[in-house]
């Protein structure tokens, strides 16, 4: 097309330039839109892939809740992401922040019961400690008074967090 115009405009070193002009502006324009359909497929595939990324170490039994939660926190960002450069709806973006609010509440719960589990495991070793040593012992009554203080603590962990799920009325 520009070998056309020079050709045409030969004479009229103003008439091409203009041309020439109208031409770089409509390559510009398409430049700019084809970068913008590539920042919304790039963002849109990478949410897929750490949505997959999450899901895949939400199931893995070997996964620790650090890589868990690192997972779905950057499947956080990669929705934020994708939904600034328009490669998915509104819709989308607030059903996978749903869904991602709800896997950190699931995995925290997780990671905490784990915990509980974990101080009572210690509280009951504690306890048989106390037995094999003899309770009246100094040793006994020291084992004895960590596995109370661990069943007591882990106790109103519990009371506390089955609590938290019932709403308050009012």
């Amino acid at each position: 097309q520009l070998a056309e115009a020079k050709k045409k405009y030969k004479d009229n070193a103003f008439q091409f330039q203009a041309y020439k002009n109208a031409l770089d502006d409509q390559l510009k324009a398409a430049q700019e839109k084809l970068d913008e359909k590539n920042r919304k497929e790039d963002a849109k595939k990478k949410l897929e892939a750490t949505q997959k990324t999450a899901e895949g170490l939400a199931n893995d039994p070997n996964a620790t809740f650090k890589a868990r939660l690192a997972s779905l926190e950057a499947e956080t960002k990669a929705n934020d992401e994708a939904y600034k450069a328009r490669a998915i709806s509104e819709d989308q973006y607030i059903e996978n922040k749903r869904k991602n609010t709800e896997a950190v509440k699931a995995l925290d719960k997780a990671e905490l019961d784990s915990k509980i589990s974990t101080a009572g495991a210690i509280g009951d070793a504690l306890g048989n400690l106390s037995e094999l040593v003899g309770k009246q012992t100094a040793a006994g009554k020291a084992f004895a008074a960590a596995q109370a203080t661990i069943s007591a603590i882990t106790g109103a962990v519990q009371s506390f967090t089955s609590l938290s799920v019932i709403p308050i009325v009012g």
